[in-house]
């Protein structure tokens, strides 16, 4: 059976069904699929919120994690026999960013979740967009740390701990194998890399500038706005989607060190304002057009890769 990862989601209130589909992008268990439907709308309803971000599944326990954008919480959804169980994994429901127990923590507008599952132990890593930080959660200990960024303080510089800077930081996804997480810093117009045995923080793509987009050599690349962020292990690649200017999907080639235009409207043949760009083609990917691209998914086991 193909595996496949369930994109970076957004929900608002018009947004019914979520479907669950096999997936490990977590590195390890099965791919039994998940033969249920959640409504959003009953997550939203019972947990009094009206936007869920970073939705993530971790296929050897059967949970959904998601962040709770505007409660500052992590839930965990869960079907047991067929009983679908939503609860805070984390979060107090307090707008603010504190580090502690997972009954104790508070987090400030989470955005990305990454999940990893090694040796059976389950870690998730949050982007804290608005605290411009990098938390980790660690169920089996019992804890909430931030592991990169200093919270509330905004820039931009790489190093470990609380000496980096993000500006916004928004999706992650994770490199299990190498053990690395890419950080779609928006307010920087950079792919961050932190490596999680050290903690070290570096820029791997994008030179800070917003415009004219290029393509080219990663650190002189001229990213945009981004949305979504993605890993496709067999072939080293990290995906980004633009979500203004360009409405396309780029891809960073790391072995190469190199950057190009994957779909959507070419970043290096000038097009006339972003009405060109924008819009909803199906086609090759030359001519396909995207509007506000966001969250993005990844076959692991396609190549080439398979985007969704």
């Amino acid at each position: 059976m193909r595996r496949a990862y369930l994109p970076g989601f957004r929900s608002w209130m018009n947004v019914i069904l979520l479907p669950l589909v096999a997936c490990d992008a977590l590195g390890e268990g099965g791919t039994e699929p998940l033969q249920r439907h959640f409504t959003v709308v009953e997550i939203l309803w019972t947990h009094q919120t009206s936007s869920l971000r970073g939705v993530q599944f971790d296929a050897p326990s059967r949970t959904v994690y998601f962040s709770a954008y505007d409660r500052g919480q992590i839930l965990s959804l869960r079907d047991v026999g067929g009983q679908r169980n939503v609860v805070v994994l984390s979060g107090t429901g307090n707008l603010n960013h504190r580090d502690g127990s997972l009954r104790e923590a508070e987090f400030y507008k989470p955005e990305g979740l990454a999940l990893h599952r090694k040796a059976g132990r389950l870690i998730i890593y949050v982007a804290c967009s608005t605290c411009h930080a990098i938390r980790k959660i660690d169920i089996l200990n019992n804890q909430v740390t931030t592991i990169a960024g200093a919270p509330m303080t905004r820039g931009y510089a790489n190093g470990r701990g609380s000496s980096v800077r993000f500006h916004h930081p928004y999706h992650i996804a994770i490199d299990v194998k190498r053990e690395r997480l890419f950080i779609a810093d928006v307010g920087n117009r950079r792919i961050r890399q932190l490596r999680l045995s050290d903690g070290t923080v570096s820029s791997v793509m994008g030179n800070g500038r917003s415009e004219p987009a290029v393509d080219g050599p990663a650190a002189q690349a001229v990213m945009g706005a981004m949305g979504g962020v993605a890993y496709h292990p067999n072939t080293d690649t990290v995906y980004v989607s633009v979500e203004f200017d360009l409405h396309n999907i780029r891809a960073l080639n790391l072995a190469a060190g190199e950057t190009t235009t994957v779909a959507g409207a070419n970043t290096n043949r000038p097009v006339a304002g972003e009405s060109e760009a924008r819009g909803s083609v199906d086609g090759d990917l030359g001519t396909a057009r995207f509007t506000k691209p966001h969250g993005l998914g990844v076959d692991p086991e396609a190549n080439p890769p398979i985007l969704n």
